[in-house]
């Protein structure tokens, strides 16, 4: 007896299957996108964003991304995958990605807040540095940014102004503009503490004078350091 009729069916049977499973994952989707969260969220599917993407505007959220993506619609244009006001005891969760933003996270006069497990990527705009980046950090206190992966940022891979109490522990930060930017020398009292720092045009940008960087790893930058 031929096997072909076995191996037909078994084909037709491993195709079926894949359809099943494929229509089991949900579609990216502009759904959810300029929403303004001001309770936990969980994403259930990616979004891919004509303009920006999440807006946090309570205290007490989590945004869990849940492996899914934020997608934005270039860098050009002024847009924010996800942007945290003036509100407290906030959590940015992965794994998952945000990227093609004019910037991928800002927080502006935000505390204690948490952004872990997350990739940052392709975000920036090379025209306006200093103003754009991976995550930027404005009039903020009380932000750990732990164990993302911060990559490919047109700018900076993070931004910090007028800002205290940053701790930057355990990313890998690459290929970006510059790793990490201070941009002004009012930010004082930060932590940069056992990070993988490299490939970056310049490592760390700015004034480091009064912060904290120590224990990190500076491989196959343009250069380390920079004013």
């Amino acid at each position: 007896m031929s096997r072909w009729p076995i191996r037909a069916t078994a084909v037709a049977f491993a195709g079926i299957l894949f359809a099943l499973v494929a229509s089991a994952v949900p579609a990216a989707s502009s759904d959810g996108c300029g929403q303004v969260v001001t309770a936990d969220l969980v994403l259930a599917h990616d979004l891919v964003c004509s303009s920006s993407g999440l807006l946090i505007r309570a205290n007490g959220v989590t945004v869990n991304l849940n492996d899914h993506s934020i997608i934005g619609p270039g860098p050009v244009l002024s847009s924010t995958g996800i942007s945290v006001g003036a509100f407290t005891s906030i959590e940015i969760i992965g794994p998952g990605t945000i990227r093609n933003f004019r910037t991928g996270i800002a927080l502006a006069g935000s505390s204690d807040v948490l952004i872990t497990g997350v990739t940052i990527r392709d975000n920036g705009w090379a025209m306006q540095p200093g103003s754009s980046a991976g995550i930027r950090i404005v009039g903020s206190h009380g932000v750990a940014i732990e164990g993302n992966v911060i990559k490919g940022n047109q700018d900076a891979g993070i931004d910090i102004v007028a800002s205290t109490g940053v701790a930057i522990a355990g990313n890998n930060i690459k290929k970006n503009a510059a790793g990490i930017y201070f941009v002004d020398t009012a930010s004082t009292g930060n932590t940069v503490i056992g990070n993988k720092i490299s490939e970056n045009d310049i490592g760390i940008r700015g004034s480091i004078v009064g912060n904290t960087i120590t224990g990190n790893r500076f491989k196959r930058n343009g250069m380390d350091f920079a004013p």
